[in-house]
Order: structure tokens, then sequence, then C-alpha cells
């Protein structure tokens, strides 16, 4: 690999490499399923050259889709093995060798419309479950106005940030901890997190996540975050966002397991399958199927500009979901990303 070549992949956000390299080692694996059938060694994957030479060879890459979406990959995990083959196989001067073909994308239409439902263990919550969820908290006996609104606030801001749970709640670094002094009300009636521990963030520098104000939505994270606040009023200002009634801040492993307990209790046979990552699944779902721009996607998931990871968080929408009003919902959220 010459300088060059290091410099346009270290140009990538380290996230990207961590998702591009399971392409390059199911490519490995495809390639030496072939030598084997043919009799041949297997591919001594460290040459460049010759995966460089691979990758451009006419139908190798069409015959690469078949054998993932046979080894039972979805469609978008392949799409962003291509991205991967993209990434890896790169000229002198760091550009891709591997050209957009129309070949490619029908078969990767192909897959999804054979794919059927998914396999993952865990499922989305899309605007329709959140929904649910969200009023079924109004309806737990014995739990208090309190109570009520602090996991309101919690999935509505997981959901509309397509946000990874440890970025807002509790954590040792207090410089980095979500305070209410860090949430800040905005004149168009939403609502700004301040954050200092998100994923792609090495350096510390703050950044901004604001929740829209979505009239008519009885799911509004504006709304539910305000109430919250309201109610946290009187508590200690020092203390994270997300504390209970007695002060004890909500961690990632607590908020799992009453999100799993709530949704349970309205779905009893997928007990136990969605966790806070079915949120970030979810909302990038429902933005996908219904249109939303690619980079504006990428911007609510706080991924790498022109990274193709939030493909693998993509999971079809039935018939009824696109009926319900989720076209409405995610095209107010989608001007709310740019």
């Amino acid at each position: 690999m010459n300088a060059i070549t290091k410099l346009a992949r270290g140009s990538v956000e380290a996230g990207s490499v961590k998702t591009y390299r399971p392409g390059l080692n199911k490519f490995t694996a495809f390639v030496n399923h072939t030598c084997a059938y043919l009799g041949r060694p297997p591919w001594p994957h460290e040459s460049v050259e010759e995966l460089r030479d691979l990758i451009s060879s006419k139908g190798v890459v069409e015959a690469f889709i078949a054998y993932a979406h046979e080894d039972g990959l979805r469609s978008s995990s392949i799409d962003v093995y291509i991205s991967a083959l993209k990434f890896w196989g790169t000229d002198g001067f760091g550009r891709p060798i591997l050209p957009d073909s129309n070949a490619v994308k029908r078969l990767l239409q192909g897959c999804e419309k054979a794919q059927g439902p998914p396999k993952d263990g865990k499922l989305r919550i899309g605007i329709i479950r959140l929904r649910r969820l969200t009023d079924f908290l109004g309806h737990q006996r014995g739990w208090s106005a309190y109570e009520v609104s602090l996991w309101r606030a919690m999935f509505c801001a997981a959901f509309f940030a397509a946000s990874r749970v440890s970025e807002y709640l509790e954590t040792a670094d207090e410089v980095k901890l979500l305070t209410p002094d860090k949430v800040k009300r905005l004149e168009n009636g939403g609502v700004r997190f301040i954050l200092y521990k998100t994923k792609n963030n090495s350096v510390g520098r703050p950044q901004e996540i604001d929740f829209p104000k979505l009239e008519g939505e009885e799911a509004c994270p504006a709304s539910a975050i305000l109430s919250f606040l309201k109610l946290r009023e009187s508590g200690d200002p020092k203390l994270p966002l997300f504390v209970d009634k007695g002060g004890r801040a909500v961690c990632p492993e607590r908020f799992n397991d009453k999100l799993k307990e709530l949704m349970g209790a309205i779905e009893p046979t997928l007990l136990g399958r969605f966790t806070s990552k079915s949120f970030r699944i979810g909302i990038t779902s429902d933005a996908y199927a219904l249109g939303v721009a690619e980079a504006d996607i990428g911007n609510l998931g706080r991924w790498a500009v022109g990274s193709k990871a939030y493909m693998s968080y993509v999971v079809s929408l039935s018939r009824a979901e696109r009926a319900t009003g989720v076209q409405r919902l995610v095209s107010q959220v989608g001007r709310t990303l740019m």
C-alpha cells in the first residue's frame, strides 16, 4: 500500500473502518470458497494488488452478492459490504476502482424482495411502536407522574435522536455528563441537547442534537422532554438529567431492562428481543424507507460523511406501517435534519 492510499484510508472515521472490516473478511471467505470449489489453494489476501484485480474482474462482485445472499445476509448488510469493497479496493491515489453498477443495484433489489422477514434477534421500534409504548406508560399502576414523564422523555429522545443511550445516560466523566444545564429550549418550540460523549467525538467538542416540536404527534420529543424538565426542576441540577425521584441516575443497563419489561408486556411473543438499539434501527428504517435523503439520515445518526454504515440498521417497513402516518411524521423529522 503506497503513502497516498494510506492517507486516503486514514481520513476515514475509525467507526467506518470497523464497519468495513467484516466486508473484507466476508469477501475473503467468498474467494476461498470459490478456490476450494476449483481445487485451488486459499487466496493470499495480504496482496492489495490481487485484491484490486479481483474486485475489478467482471462478474466477481455480482457472484459475491449471490454468495452473501445464499449465506443468509440481508440486502442492507450486503450493500455495506459492497461499500467495504470500494473502500479496500482503491487505486494508488485512494480512488475506488469499483464503479457503480446497474447490475449490482438490481441484484441488491432482488435480495431485498427475496429476503422475507428479518432474522435479527433485535427488533426495531419505529414510530408506531413508540406511540404504543409512550401510551402504555400512562397506564402503569403505581407509577408517579414523574416516573411516567422520565421514561417517556428517555424513549422519545432515544428514537428521535437515533441515539446510542450511552451518549446521554450516566457516565463516570463529570465533564461529559448530560445535566439539566446542557438542555436548551429553542424559539421554535424544540429542545436541544448539548452532548460531549458521542461515538465519533474523540476530542470532546460539544455536539448539539435538536428535538423538533411535532404538532399533532402524540410521541412528540420536545413535548416529552419539556414536560419532564418541569418536573425535574426541583431536583439537584448537578446530577445527570435523567434521574429517578430518589436521585438515582438511569444507566444503560437499567434502560434496557425497563424497555424489555414494558415491550414484553405490550408484545409478549417478542419478549426480550427489544433493546435500546431498537430505537436507532427504527427511525433509520422509517427514514430510509420513506425517502429521506441519505445525507440527512447520516446527519441524524451522526455517521461519518459518506458512510454507508447506517444501512446495517435498515429493516423494511410493512404495508400497514406505511399506511398509518409514518410518512407524515418522517417528512416532518426530515426537515429538521439539515
